[in-house]
């Protein structure tokens, strides 16, 4: 997820070990912190551990990324499904940092462990959907669904361009406020979605869809960076602008499609609070919403089941840093350019 900012994780209440913002405030620097916390942490752990079947990113300190999503990190979602879902079903996998001690679940060591690898090309597992063949390619998104219910997902859009002014209630407020007032600015321009069963099995054949949408450089609104490196990673903008696929059409589609609204839906993704945002303004139609409780409120509606990986490995005592960094130490092999 290579355009989402990174910065500390959060407790389930927002953040934590994030510095007081300023009271009066205003920079276009490309670089925020805002991660998600898991809404459903309590389910099982070879669910939570589907992540190595969504995207790549950089350490911490990288704040932008490429054009291939998802293929770039799922060679192996079945080798991590198989390092945690040995850990005991019935504990919660992972517990909020102020729980005292005598109440903290159990907390795994994952170690590597060999275990059989789907041998994956790029060539036949991705599909790049455009205006032309979205309608094609999202009834075939349709039927598989029910038996790959696990949807990693990962979106680029064009950077941060903005921070809000004002006095703000917390940090947390003030967190939300920069990603609320960014999402409403700007475009998504690509949403990646790779699907696997619950033992991370991934569809045969094409597993992976990448959504390009209708963006134009010379009237929408991007930090320069974050498109210089996007260019760099592959993403054509004159292909985005000709034959990109309309933002409400893409709502209209996916709000009947299964994928959304869905119990049974285990969305995966790594510190995703822009990633969700933007797939929220999309669905809604309209500005997300002034408090970043109404936020959490909508976003348990329209993705009942959430797991964020960056958040879950607070419970994996040697898991640390961004999910390359997570994928080098569980002998993940990458599929596709580091971004």
């Amino acid at each position: 997820m290579a355009s989402t900012p990174k910065g500390p994780l959060p407790s389930p209440q927002g953040f934590s070990n994030v510095p007081t913002p300023p009271s009066r405030s205003f920079t276009t620097s490309p670089s925020f912190s805002f991660s998600l916390p898991s809404t459903s942490i309590g389910q099982t752990t070879s669910v939570q551990s589907i992540q190595l079947a969504s995207n790549v990113v950089n350490a911490p300190s990288n704040a932008q990324g490429s054009s291939t999503i998802n293929l770039a990190s799922i060679s192996n979602a079945s080798s991590f499904i198989a390092k945690l879902s040995s850990q005991p079903q019935h504990q919660p996998f992972c517990a909020p940092a102020t729980a005292p001690s005598s109440i903290r679940p159990f907390i795994p060591k994952v170690t590597p462990v060999p275990v059989h690898k789907q041998k994956l090309d790029c060539d036949t597992m991705i599909v790049n959907v455009w205006a032309s063949n979205f309608h094609e390619e999202f009834a075939k998104i349709m039927e598989i669904v029910d038996d790959y219910p696990c949807i990693a997902m990962d979106t680029e859009f064009p950077g941060v361009v903005a921070r809000p002014v004002g006095s703000f209630k917390n940090s947390y407020d003030y967190h939300y406020q920069t990603l609320k007032c960014n999402v409403d600015l700007l475009k998504i321009i690509q949403l990646g979605l790779s699907f696997c069963d619950h033992q991370g099995n991934l569809l045969p054949g094409v597993c992976t869809w990448q959504f390009n949408f209708k963006f134009n450089l010379s009237e929408d609104m991007y930090a320069q960076d974050s498109i210089d490196l996007l260019a760099k990673s592959g993403i054509d903008f004159k292909s985005h602008d000709a034959n990109g696929i309309d933002v409400t059409e893409f709502a209209e589609v996916i709000m009947t499609s299964g994928i959304v609204l869905n119990d049974d839906v285990r969305w995966i993704s790594f510190h995703s609070g822009y990633d969700y945002g933007y797939l929220l303004k999309l669905l809604i139609c309209q500005a997300l919403p002034k408090e970043e409780s109404d936020f959490f409120d909508l976003l348990k509606i329209y993705f009942p089941c959430i797991y964020d990986i960056k958040y879950l490995m607070k419970s994996c005592e040697n898991l640390n840093g961004g999910l390359q960094r997570v994928a080098e130490q569980l002998n993940v092999e990458r599929v596709g350019p580091q971004h």
